[in-house]
């Protein structure tokens, strides 16, 4: 498999944490920084567990494009990146652009 991209893994990070209800401490610069920090602190809280095999590709399909694994089981079409949109299929759509400057 390729290595997903970096854009990718920020897009996929931000959407993860749009998700979440987080806290916005008072004073604080802006909502993502402070949902940043949320995710800080949970992977502080997962590294700190056991070693172990994390069994968590969904599938074997992967975008070209980008990098990212793609939801689907092995019989499920995929027309196109939940991250990017790259085609694969006959589907045609525009790149999802995140109001985020990543």
């Amino acid at each position: 498999l390729l290595p997903t991209s970096m854009h990718a893994k920020q897009v996929g990070l931000v959407e993860l944490m749009m998700r979440w209800n987080f806290e916005i401490p008072v004073g604080f610069c802006c909502e993502m920084h402070a949902g940043i920090r949320a995710v800080k602190a949970a992977c502080i809280e997962v590294q700190r567990h056991q070693c172990q095999k994390v069994t968590q590709r969904i599938s074997v399909k992967q975008c070209q494009s980008c990098g990212m694994l793609l939801d689907g089981g092995s019989g499920d079409l995929v027309n196109s990146c939940e991250i990017c949109y790259a085609l694969h299929a006959s589907q045609s759509r525009q790149p999802r652009r995140l109001r985020l400057h990543l």
